[in-house]
């Protein structure tokens, strides 16, 4: 259903580097890593001859990792947030609610963590997706202005760009999919 990954070809964290593939959608957000990458203390954009490709990877399988630990511990009915997309402006990335054994995901925005952004440890991800207040669902006519981008033939411009229902036991192999490609 989905597939995350680093693509290799970029030589430095970001631009366009993180990519979310949804084939049945036809779907592919595209963003940057640099945020994430950010959080290493040894990390310089300065640096003209490294890629920081281990870390972006790392880093990314870090995220993927705590999406599969929060569906596996969502209950019915709940409703919790994913992040996939690192900003200073706030996050982009899934709203999800569980329904017995499938989940609803919807893509979207928040600047509830806008500034220094989100770390990629377990706290700061639980806090975030646990406590976001605004969320913006992305359409056509609202995500032109955002600093990664989102492809898709849609009919209805006001329509959610990414929204979509999978099982939880194919979200997890999608998760562990994705990982393995970043190894």
């Amino acid at each position: 259903m989905f597939f995350v990954t680093v693509d290799e070809k970029v030589k430095r964290p970001g631009p366009d580097d993180l990519i979310m593939e949804i084939p049945k959608l036809g779907t592919k957000i595209i963003g940057y890593t640099a945020d994430l990458v950010e959080r290493y203390k040894d990390f310089d954009y300065q640096d003209e001859d490294e890629d920081y490709l281990p870390e972006r990877k790392y880093s990314v399988a870090i995220v993927l990792n705590f999406w599969k630990h929060t569906v596996r511990k969502i209950k019915d009915n709940e409703t919790r947030y994913l992040p996939l997309l690192f900003e200073e402006e706030g996050m982009g990335g899934f709203k999800v609610i569980k329904e017995k054994n499938e989940l609803r995901l919807v893509f979207g925005f928040t600047d509830d963590f806008a500034g220094d952004g989100l770390n990629i440890d377990r706290d700061s991800l639980e806090d975030f997706s646990k406590s976001v207040q605004n969320f913006e669902v992305f359409t056509m006519s609202a995500c032109s202005p955002r600093i990664f981008q989102v492809t898709r033939k849609i009919v209805n411009p006001d329509e959610p760009v990414v929204s979509f229902n999978i099982t939880i036991d194919e979200f997890i192999q999608d998760v562990n999919n994705s990982r393995k490609k970043l190894r």
